[in-house]
């Protein structure tokens, strides 16, 4: 789903006491599609909301620094749906990371902006979320409602009441259902609406498919679009793990005539000799497993179900599933956004912070050091103006592919800036992870990105500052702050090498480390 579509169902206030820069950052938002007022003081953006909430703030933390924490429990209290990016000068990223922490704001970009697109970035990854938390909440709703279903507003959303914000519009309806008893209905909507797994969903409708016409087996066929097949992942009354992973090619189906075979999949010959070769069945039914308009996968029942009635029960049944289907995937959606970045797929800065918290009290615990390693990408910025952000793009993706090949299971790694990378080490002294940070540099500057190839640099370099728990700070703000101070070292001195950190004058060490080999524990004898 294309999020920038919806833009103009969210909106947005703007907390800016510097007019001039505001003027032009709200002209920004609002012409790519928000929603958007604009606030110069704390007092008329809290009056505002108290009226009428936004679903995003974007708060400049520079020009009200001293009172930002008070101001933005205030804006938590009256609604901790509100979604607050914060813009920042270049020496206050620690201030926004503790405030993201705290709960107090989703995101933050740096000012001034090398280009709006990264502040819009951060305002479609609110868009997703929020779109995803009230999707999932209607659908909880829909699926517990009145057959009439949730209809949908001609209206862009508006405020409900002081604390609720409205969703944007989202069109759910709950299917009717005829010919099943009531107390099998009631059953199976209690089981497929309690199971959180999607492939246990499946499953639920599997086996209440099969039980309701006789403990017929049924199978169910994932659709991989990728490759046009057809893969036998789960089945019914039927051993799973002498079937499973056979399969249908649709690779010879004209590709404008797939859609109409999936609105009668049975009408399918592929799957019809399938069925008949691996099952020895000639007549089943086929059902097309949807998520909005995309095929996700096939029921086949071994039943031709002639009974209309029977036809119907299993179809408005599927509806049921489907809205419990889509509810789950949208909490998987939601979860991963929550975790990881959607560019890389590696962990984004709040988790990163959550899990660099917990190694730091593990490292205490154990006595064994921990170091981080925090990469840069050089002239990023140049990059990206010179290939388009897409490329760029790419260019993070493969950097991130690459990192996960080359780090240890329990290595962590996140993305945590537009340009920057922190990869944690457990168990790791200061003396592995520079060679661990020099052996990635090199991999970096020797890699070919077919995405930018006679559009930007012949090469990628990087940047890299390294720094260990407990040898060079006492905190987990102390090891961003050394590792940080390191980087910036390697940029000053014209970047691609890394730099190693010290210790600040004075510094004494918590706990002296356990000694370490080749970045892990020394096993006692």
């Amino acid at each position: 789903m294309n999020f920038a579509e919806v833009r103009p169902e969210f909106s947005v206030h703007v907390i800016d006491a510097d007019f001039t820069a505001a003027d032009s950052l709200v002209k920004t938002v609002r012409t790519s599609g928000f929603d958007t007022l604009y606030f110069p003081t704390l007092d008329s953006a809290l009056n505002a909301m108290k009226e009428l909430p936004p679903h995003i703030v974007v708060f400049n933390l520079e020009t009200f620094d001293t009172v930002a924490e008070s101001f933005l429990h205030q804006v938590r209290d009256i609604s901790p749906e509100i979604l607050v990016v914060l813009l920042i000068s270049g020496k206050q990223g620690l201030a926004a990371i503790q405030l993201v922490e705290k709960g107090l704001a989703y995101d933050y970009q740096v000012r001034p902006f090398l280009s709006s697109l990264d502040l819009l970035q951060r305002l479609d990854r609110c868009v997703q979320r929020l779109y995803f938390q009230f999707e999932s909440e209607q659908l909880r709703e829909a699926s517990g409602g009145d057959a009439e279903g949730t209809k949908r507003s001609s209206t862009p959303p508006r405020i409900t009441n002081e604390t609720e914000i409205a969703p944007p519009n989202v069109v759910i309806q709950r299917p009717s259902v005829n010919g099943i008893n009531p107390e099998v209905l009631e059953s199976f909507i209690d089981k497929v609406l309690s199971v959180k797994d999607l492939d246990q969903t499946v499953q639920t409708f599997l086996d209440f498919a099969g039980q309701q016409v006789q403990n017929t087996p049924a199978v169910y066929f994932k659709y991989v679009p990728h490759y046009l097949s057809l893969v036998l992942s789960q089945s019914a009354w039927l051993p799973i793990e002498k079937i499973k992973g056979i399969g249908v090619e649709l690779k010879s189906v004209d590709p404008l005539k797939l859609p109409d075979f999936f609105r009668e999949p049975g009408t399918l010959p592929q799957l019809q000799t399938l069925v008949k070769e691996a099952f020895h069945v000639e007549n089943f039914a086929a059902f097309t497993h949807y998520n909005d308009h995309d095929v996700v996968g096939v029921f086949v029942i071994f039943d031709p179900l002639s009974n209309s009635m029977d036809q119907q029960a299993i179809r408005s049944c599927l509806g049921i599933f489907e809205l419990a289907y889509k509810k789950n995937l949208l909490v998987k959606e939601k979860h991963a956004l929550d975790v990881n970045d959607s560019i890389t797929g590696l962990y984004n800065r709040k988790t990163f912070r959550q899990k660099l918290d917990e190694e730091i009290s593990r490292s205490r615990r154990i006595s064994l050091p921990l170091s981080m390693i925090t990469i840069d990408i050089d002239n990023f910025q140049e990059l990206n103006n010179t290939v388009g952000f897409g490329n760029a793009d790419s260019v993070l993706k493969v950097i991130g592919a690459l990192l996960k090949k080359s780090v240890r299971a329990n290595d962590i790694l996140a993305r945590i800036g537009a340009d920057e990378i922190a990869l944690l080490l457990p168990h790791t002294s200061h003396m592995g992870a520079a060679v661990k940070a020099e052996r990635i540099r090199r991999i970096l500057e020797s890699t070919r990105f077919p995405s930018i190839e006679g559009k930007g640099p012949r090469k990628i370099s990087v940047s890299v500052g390294v720094s260990e728990y407990p040898s060079f700070c006492n905190d987990a703000e102390g090891l961003i702050k050394t590792a940080d101070e390191a980087l910036y070292q390697v940029k000053q001195a014209g970047g691609n090498r890394v730099c190693l950190a010290t210790p600040p004058p004075g510094f004494t060490p918590d706990f002296v480390p356990k000694k370490v080999e080749d970045g892990r524990a020394e096993a006692k004898p």
